[in-house]
């Protein structure tokens, strides 16, 4: 059978619960980071987008941390090089998701290379800044062009303090 839950119910801190829950051991020292800054900001954030931008399209508050997490999930399991996964985009795709994903697979590794070289708590300062990224092109993603500046200047003024800032020129985007 299939439950229906109606999106006042569930909010978008049960997500994120749910998905904490997902992670090994070795991979939550580096999740947990992106978990206690959501916690604090995501309602935050939240509020601006759905208050202070022009959404084209309906969303909600579960669409929009279930994207950013899910986005986060391509990029945190090569933070632990065994528990990376190997392809996103199933063989049957046509080809042109094939390209995407031989471009991706070339990124990815560059990436997997670059963090094997980094000790731990040089992982962990990157987290904020990881997440960052997935917050503008997911949440971010969601606001009419109009708004993009608004929320640039919202997300630099509300995360300064991150150790790799976003850049100061143009917008976040």
């Amino acid at each position: 059978g299939m439950v229906f839950m109606d999106n006042k119910i569930i909010r978008w801190t049960s997500i994120l619960y749910s998905w904490e829950k997902t992670f090994s051991e070795r991979l939550l020292q580096f999740a947990s980071v992106a978990i206690e800054i959501l916690k604090l900001n995501f309602q935050v954030v939240l509020d601006f987008i759905l208050n202070q931008c022009e959404l084209p399209v309906h969303v909600t508050e579960v669409h929009l941390i279930k994207n950013l997490l899910n986005l986060m999930d391509c990029f945190l399991p090569d933070f632990v090089s065994d528990e990376g996964s190997s392809q996103w985009v199933p063989m049957g795709h046509m080809f042109n998701f094939r390209k995407i994903q031989s471009v991706w697979t070339r990124q990815r590794d560059s990436m997997r290379i670059s963090l094997r070289t980094l000790a731990a708590s040089q992982k962990i300062e990157i987290v904020p800044s990881l997440l960052l990224f997935c917050m503008v092109w997911s949440v971010g993603s969601v606001i009419d062009f109009t708004s993009q500046e608004k929320f640039s200047n919202f997300l630099r003024n509300l995360f300064q303090k991150v150790p790799i800032p976003f850049p100061e020129q143009g917008k976040v985007y």
